[in-house]
């Protein structure tokens, strides 16, 4: 089979879904020598990323607008490639494929489809148009989608009561790098401290400038713990937000009393990703809404506690493993924060990872039998 697969976002500073894809695309570079795949990125993206295969034909294409990218410059260079099968796994896909190539897609969830009751909208121009564009495009080709691939069974749920896709849904758990149930690597953890100025005791939150992410609450969480406890040691690392960036969670931190105590990290490498983790007293995600949740896993599976929303896919995911909240509630966030850091905690939580979490390798396998049926059918 001749196979693409769009990889813009493994090639840009990973989060969730680019992740994903990467994930993907190891575990297929690892298992599978038989097929040939054509791996499509931006010229400008970091094309290292991508696993160098012998069977791995990486295409850089000009354009870099991601709109642009994904309409006219990806149906066109899969046209030349002449494939069997196109898979995107970012949500969205061309509106018009040109050939006889089936369209895989990988849908995380539908976020994009919530109202704004739901999930505000966003202050920041481009996050509020890239919602316009997902919920459009996932509109417009609910019937030209051949197999369709999700992250959760809540995410499944969500996708069969947003829309009316014609292609069959089935979940395939994202995949966990080894790494995150390693010895975490003191050297970088410690060049991490002294370059960001910081030291334990503190709480990681995995967040971001869009209000889905509801950094916010998890900011006044942390405010509201340490006064109800009188707290001045226990610190709050955020990831996900530049500290140098014009939004309201930067300007809200700038008047916070306990600013001195709150750090915003760069992009980190899944090694220092790793020690972040590992060296937190507890890991905090306020989500509003997770079509998995792998920030929660990746704690989990570096022997941290959690506490995450009980809304979304998280639930499901980390079920009794982790403190739900309200994400929306600062006082029971609170109320779990002061639970989460004053027990003296020896519970394994990797091991909780066990019923949700697999290696890329077995997801790999999963997509080939899964891209063999699209072109049998």
């Amino acid at each position: 089979m001749k196979i693409g697969i769009d990889a813009y976002f493994a090639t840009s500073s990973l989060r969730g879904m680019g992740r994903v894809i990467l994930g993907y695309l190891e575990g297929l570079a690892d298992i599978d020598e038989e097929n040939e795949y054509y791996v499509y990125a931006p010229s400008d993206g970091e094309i290292d990323k991508i696993p160098n295969s012998g069977n791995f034909n990486i295409r850089s294409l000009n354009t870099s607008v991601y709109p642009l990218y994904e309409q006219i410059s990806l149906p066109l260079a899969a046209y030349r490639d002449d494939l069997d099968i196109l898979h995107c796994p970012a949500n969205t896909t061309p509106l018009l494929l040109f050939g006889d190539a089936k369209l895989v897609l990988t849908l995380h969830d539908v976020i994009f489809h919530k109202s704004y009751s739901e999930i505000p909208k966003s202050d920041e121009l481009h996050q509020s148009l890239g919602r316009i564009y997902r919920r459009s495009i996932t509109t417009l080709i609910q019937n030209k989608v051949d197999y369709c691939i999700t992250v959760s069974n809540n995410s499944r749920l969500d996708i069969e009561n947003e829309l009316n896709l014609q292609a069959p849904i089935q979940v395939i758990y994202p995949g966990i790098d080894d790494i995150f149930f390693s010895t975490p690597n003191i050297r970088a953890y410690n060049e991490l401290t002294s370059r960001h100025s910081f030291a334990q005791p503190y709480i990681f939150h995995l967040g971001g400038s869009a209000p889905s992410k509801n950094t916010l609450s998890a900011i006044k969480a942390f405010e509201r713990y340490t006064n109800d406890n009188d707290d001045n040691k226990t610190s709050l690392l955020i990831r996900g937000v530049e500290k140098d960036a014009d939004n309201r969670i930067v300007r809200y931190v700038e008047n916070s009393d306990v600013k001195e105590r709150i750090r915003f990290l760069p992009f980190l490498t899944d090694e220092e990703l790793h020690s972040i983790y590992a060296k937190a007293d507890v890991f905090m995600s306020t989500s509003l809404y997770e079509g998995y949740g792998l920030p929660l896993i990746e704690a989990l599976a570096s022997g941290t506690p959690v506490i995450g929303p009980n809304r979304g896919s998280v639930p499901e995911i980390v079920g009794d493993n982790g403190i739900l909240v309200d994400p929306e509630n600062e006082r029971e966030i609170a109320d779990a924060l002061n639970e989460a850091l004053s027990v003296n905690n020896d519970v394994d939580y990797s091991i909780a990872t066990s019923n949700h979490s697999q290696s890329w390798n077995t997801v790999a396998k999963e997509l080939l039998s899964i891209y063999n049926r699209v072109v049998e059918k």
